[in-house]
């Protein structure tokens, strides 16, 4: 063996371990990648999880808050439902039964005007009262028209 045969030889060997460097590499550079995105998908996939059990039991409480509030009972019918109970009043705008000590109505979004011992709105005189409009039906704190007429703002 000669000096040219056995460089030529290791020239081969190394031709041999160096294609294999580049596929190495590349195979690092690879697992390194599912690593990392397995990382990425882990840390954003916790938070994501509490936050969905989070909103489910915000969602949950919620609606039994509204079910104790509203004294909700399975087995009423539906003509029940519509006749004001002990603690319910109709609303004077949707006709819907309410809470008896509710401000807003929960069907209309309609201020509730006060309400006097009988379950009536109080037709007061005075200047802050709620008068109902003749011609719209609409209720208004002030009165543009005159005695014998009531009218709101928008009908005046």
């Amino acid at each position: 063996m000669d000096k040219h045969e056995s460089l030529y030889q290791l020239i081969r060997r190394m031709d041999r371990i160096l294609w294999a460097i580049p596929v190495l590499i590349s195979a690092l550079t690879l697992l390194l990648c599912f690593m990392l995105w397995e990382m990425v998908l882990a840390y954003f996939e916790t938070p994501g999880q509490y936050l969905r059990g989070t909103i489910a039991g915000l969602l949950t409480f919620a609606l039994q808050y509204h079910m104790l509030k509203h004294a909700w009972k399975p087995n009423k019918s539906l003509a029940a439902i519509t006749q004001p109970g002990e603690d319910e009043k109709v609303c004077p705008f949707c006709g819907e039964c309410i809470d008896l000590h509710a401000r807003f109505c929960c069907h209309c979004r309609q201020r509730i005007p006060h309400w006097d011992k009988q379950g009536k709105p109080f037709q007061h005189k005075t200047r802050w009262s709620l008068q109902r409009c003749d011609q719209c039906g609409a209720l208004s704190r002030r009165n543009y028209g005159n005695e014998e007429r009531i009218l709101c703002k928008r009908c005046h």
